[in-house]
């Protein structure tokens, strides 16, 4: 993000562009055809048990809104072009369902189901609200809080930051805790100014470097194994699961730090050892999904889209060391950050040229289904996951979390075989094994 803007808030009545990233979405919403957005999400869904103050919730929700202008913002477009609208003021949204009346053994497969309809229902960009609350009630002490956010205005640390503001308004003692008394310092509609504005200056100083970054290298395909289906299918994605386990996460944290790594840096090098292996091809182009907040701290807790890829292009040599392929994958990772990567999709890619996707989740942004927090009044709060099924070929991500690194390796049924993904697994665990062991592993030794 090295731009010779300053990230300030905007000026009174300036008009808001979208980022890169947001334009790109735009773009897929043209195409979606329909001029409804189908990227809704859950940024929260819980489960309360106790006695809930049911008011309380609300006003913590409408201080959350009141904070971010992101979640108080909706797409128009002006003189052709997409902008975007924060209203002064917007109601939530916040619709309720009793359930109390069904079997209590089936009570969570009909949450499940009825939360999964909300997720799905296609939202009106420029007329919003780009976020919605939904309370189903199970009895008078148990229910579930869906909150859905439009994937134009939000992304998955902003899931994070949004559960923990309103599960701290409902343990408050002062429910609009949240308002803060004038406008935040800097807002995620001041981000999109900023981006723009230092767009002239981010061309001159970057553009060669991603020009020649990305130029010469052919569509890289991670070849199927499945039957001859089409990647665009309406068919249900599986999940494999690899987890590392404790120990071995340790000793690969500790190589990280020795090496002045990332631990997701270490993941990634094990991971393209791999899939330079599945892809029969030396020299990868890969593209790690960054959260964008890296570095700059007045970007930590704010809401909003600031997702966005960055493309590392790496060869995998069999005579060498993974330490050295380690070391650089991330010099390369940080020349990637030097040369600010958000603006990348906006301004070169129309279609991804690679298939080989690494995604990787820290551990505060990590939600796990054995997280119980207890609010005052004795109101204990659970995650109750809901999740939107999308379509995808194969799409890993990885996370941090107490019992060590665990993948989750989305992939399609049409295309790969339960038997590949299970192999991946046993070789991810084994690679990772056998670098612990010995950093100095060449990757053809393996």
């Amino acid at each position: 993000m090295a731009q010779h803007v300053r990230l300030e808030p905007r000026p009174a009545g300036v008009t808001v562009p979208l980022t890169a990233i947001q334009k790109w979405y735009w773009i897929r919403l043209l195409n979606h055809g329909s001029g409804r957005s189908p990227f809704r999400f859950a940024a929260m869904s819980v489960r309360f048990c106790g006695p809930l103050n049911i008011r309380r919730l609300e006003e913590s929700i409408e201080s959350l809104v009141r904070k971010h202008e992101s979640l108080r913002t909706r797409i128009a477009c002006v003189d052709g072009e997409p902008t975007q609208v924060i209203d002064a003021k917007q109601a939530v949204k916040f619709r309720t369902l009793d359930l109390t009346g069904a079997d209590p053994e089936d009570g969570d497969a009909l949450v499940t189901r009825l939360g999964q309809q909300f997720l799905y229902e296609e939202i009106d960009l420029e007329a919003g609200p780009l976020l919605e609350a939904m309370l189903l009630e199970l009895s008078a002490s148990e229910c579930v809080l869906i909150l859905a956010v439009d994937h134009i205005v939000s992304d998955g640390v902003s899931f994070a930051i949004i559960a923990r503001e309103v599960l701290s308004g409902l343990g408050s003692g002062e429910p609009a805790y949240l308002e803060s008394t004038g406008k935040s310092a800097v807002q995620f509609p001041d981000y999109a100014v900023w981006q723009y504005r230092g767009r002239a200056a981010w061309q001159k100083a970057h553009a060669p470097y991603w020009r020649d970054k990305l130029a010469g290298l052919p569509r890289i395909i991670v070849p199927p194994d499945g039957h001859a289906g089409s990647a665009n299918e309406d068919t249900k994605p599986s999940v494999m699961h690899v987890p590392l386990g404790k120990r071995v996460s340790s000793h690969l944290a500790r190589i990280a730090h020795c090496e002045r790594s990332l631990l997701a840096l270490v993941i990634l090098t094990l991971h393209l050892v791999l899939m330079s292996r599945w892809c029969q091809r030396e020299e990868l182009l890969v593209e790690f999904t960054s959260h964008g907040r890296y570095g700059h701290s007045e970007l930590r807790d704010m809401v909003g889209c600031l997702v966005h890829a960055v493309f590392l292009r790496v060869a995998v040599k069999s005579g060498e060391r993974i330490r050295e392929l380690l070391q650089r994958v991330t010099a390369e990772y940080f020349a990637a950050l030097s040369h600010d990567p958000s603006q990348v999709l906006g301004n070169f890619l129309t279609e991804t040229p690679t298939e080989v996707y690494f995604n990787w989740l820290p551990g505060r942004t990590t939600v796990r289904n054995s997280d119980v927090e207890t609010l005052e009044g004795g109101v204990s709060v659970r995650p109750f996951p809901i999740t939107k099924e999308t379509p995808t070929r194969l799409a890993p991500v990885f996370m941090e979390t107490p019992s060590g690194v665990i993948g989750m390796i989305f992939y399609s049924e049409m295309l790969f075989r339960n038997q590949t993904l299970q192999r991946f697994a046993l070789d991810m665990r084994g690679l990772a094994e056998a670098f612990v062991k010995d950093p100095n592993t060449t990757v053809a030794a393996f």
